[in-house]
């Protein structure tokens, strides 16, 4: 933190005089977080308010006082971004201070050329990890979806905002949005409470609940500003001064902002992304129950998944295991040690609620049954019903060589005679498919196997033409059994 004052930032902090006179007052009330970019990133933040200023030909972040060099933080978040497979990153540039005189455009263009040119050591900039949905320009934010921006989670995503219409990597919002709702140019929606007293901030919150409630505002990004502020006007400066610092007032509001999760949870219900000072505290274990509650918040949304396989306890061997995958889902259950029963389908986790979709087979007859259970999650626990179901970690990757390859015939379980073969050899696979059991198709692929993936390169005939695709489905290993996909294969001898 230079402490250096921001020559493009007007007000009573950039005041000539009350820096001489209370330089550390005024630097212990500029300094936000006292953690830097990747320490954020790690402690769960996903969403930046970055604030840019030009000074001396060079950008620097800037609260009040300058800071370090953008290119300082920015080279922690794309770093972040390519080892982290399916994070996103809301990166809002919420402020950018240029000298006066300048035209606007030039110099947000010149920001955007900057930052692409600040490159992770894999050679990437932020901008490698925007994806939009389109290749040459970007869809309505109210259609802009997970899988998108992360590739379905092949990739770290990114989500740019700033004051800028003229660079399609970048999503323009406009500032404030105090007036009214949004409208289908805002993309955001962040209001500022001004104040450094707690109940005060606790009021402005519920307003904007309300506010936003009875609004609708569901298609934009909604901030909840739940920082108090140092330096406000009259007799409340007076207060800051016996508060020490900003990520000292944050400290003490943020672990009561956490202690009620009833009230935390009817918050963020609306207003989506929680923007705190001090993000890193650990007062009142904050940093931990920030991280909790946010994340049973996602696992209540419409469209939540669950990845892997769970197993109920076993008694005298006999259990239930589910193994999913997107959206899909397989249920075994095991009597005495031996498989019983298999049914495959759909599930759909809604607000503590989960509904599958199943398809079973009986008698030659294929039937469809609905049905709604409770859920919860903890960790690697999960309860559907009065069932308690734990994540089964078989053969992990570091197990494994990269890239790591079969030898041998994989076969699905039969079901009236229908079953799928994988014919592995080196880096080589044949994969037949067998209808009542008659042959009737054949697919020939290369593959390799990375971590906790299987790619697979398919050479499609057809029409005298040949095509390649690639596919990419979730590995797992144990004993003479794999999982690809949902798709569950047994070695034959």
């Amino acid at each position: 933190f230079k402490s250096v004052v921001n020559k493009n930032e007007s007000g009573i902090i950039t005041n000539p005089i009350v820096n001489f006179l209370a330089k550390g007052f005024v630097k212990r009330m500029s300094k936000a977080q006292p953690a830097n970019a990747m320490q954020l990133l790690k402690s769960g933040v996903r969403y930046l308010d970055v604030r840019v200023t030009l000074v001396d030909g060079e950008y620097y972040t800037a609260h009040g006082l300058v800071s370090n060099t953008l290119e300082y933080y920015l080279k922690d978040v794309v770093e972040f971004l390519g080892t982290h497979p399916g994070e996103v990153v809301i990166f809002d540039i919420q402020h950018f201070q240029m000298p006066d005189g300048s035209d606007s455009n030039t110099e947000f263009a010149n920001l955007m050329n900057y930052m692409a040119g600040v490159k992770s050591s894999q050679g990437k900039s932020i901008f490698d990890y925007v994806c939009y949905g389109l290749e040459d320009g970007q869809i309505p934010l109210s259609e802009l979806r997970y899988s998108t921006v992360t590739q379905k989670k092949t990739s770290g995503g990114a989500v740019v905002l700033a004051k800028y219409s003229g660079d399609v990597r970048v999503y323009c919002r406009d500032g404030q949005t105090i007036g009214g709702a949004p409208d289908s140019t805002r993309v955001i929606r962040s209001l500022w409470h001004e104040t450094n007293s707690y109940n005060e901030l606790v009021k402005g919150i519920e307003n904007e609940v309300e506010f936003v409630k009875s609004n609708n505002i569901n298609d934009v990004f909604v901030v909840n500003q739940a920082q108090l502020t140092g330096f406000v006007g009259g007799f409340r400066l007076v207060k800051s001064l016996f508060m020490w610092s900003i990520t000292d007032m944050a400290a003490n509001s943020n672990a009561k902002l956490v202690k009620n999760k009833d009230e935390f949870m009817h918050n963020i219900e609306y207003l989506k992304i929680f923007m705190v000072d001090n993000a890193t505290s650990t007062k009142g274990n904050f940093v931990n129950l920030v991280n909790e509650y946010i994340l049973e918040a996602n696992r209540n949304l419409p469209g939540y998944v669950l990845e892997g396989t769970y197993k109920s306890d076993s008694l005298l061997s006999s259990y239930v295991s589910y193994t999913f995958f997107g959206n899909q889902v397989r249920i075994d259950t095991y009597a005495v040690g031996v498989l019983a029963t298999t049914s495959k389908g759909t599930y759909n986790i809604d607000t503590g609620k989960i509904t599958f979709e199943m398809v079973d087979y009986a008698d030659g007859v294929t039937s469809t049954r609905v049905y709604t259970e409770s859920f919860e999650q903890s960790g690697d626990t999960i309860k559907i019903g009065a069932i308690t179901l734990k994540n089964n970690e078989s053969k992990k990757s570091a197990n494994r060589p990269n890239p790591y390859y079969l030898n041998g015939v994989y076969a699905s379980e039969s079901s009236l005679s229908s079953y799928v073969l994988y014919k592995f050899s080196e880096n080589n696979v044949v994969i037949e498919t067998y209808a009542v059991g008659v042959l009737a198709t054949t697919s020939k692929a290369t593959y390799k196997i990375v971590d906790d993936e299987i790619s697979f390169i398919y050479e499609d005939e057809g029409d005298g033409t040949t095509s390649k695709r690639e596919v990419t489905e979730k590995f797992d290993e144990e004993d003479n059994v794999i999982m690809i996909g949902a798709l569950r294969l047994t070695k034959k001898t």
